[in-house]
């Protein structure tokens, strides 16, 4: 059986699968991600989601406020909108204010209420 496997059979025995947050994907674009599914994260339905991660921006065919106010809008149109929104792809140089002011920017744009950092 899979380390994860038996962690997540620990949870639900003992009834702590709701305070869970699970990272959809993180950094997809790394050679080491595991080719999985959601099906793991809907078994929780209460469970907290954070969005995917990815550790480097996309091939952007516009420009980065494009992209991101789209895909803001996308989340917010098709009620998809993540419990957390992981920022680590929005480089801001290194500068976490600038990520921080950007990211609020995208989601504001796309209608979704910006809760804070």
């Amino acid at each position: 059986m899979h380390l994860l496997d038996v962690f997540f059979e620990l949870l639900i025995e003992d009834g702590i699968i709701d305070n869970v947050w699970s990272d959809s994907w993180n950094e997809i674009d790394n050679v080491n991600f595991l080719d999985r599914g959601i099906n793991r994260c809907n078994e929780y339905p209460n469970g907290k989601t954070i969005s995917p991660s990815y550790g480097h921006l996309p091939n952007l065919a516009g420009d980065a406020e494009q992209y991101f106010s789209r895909w803001a809008d996308f989340i917010a149109r098709n009620n998809s909108i993540p419990d957390q929104i992981s920022l680590h792809f929005l480089y801001g140089n290194r500068d976490l204010n600038t990520s921080i002011s950007s990211s609020k920017q995208y989601l504001e744009a796309g209608g979704i209420d910006y809760q804070g950092v």
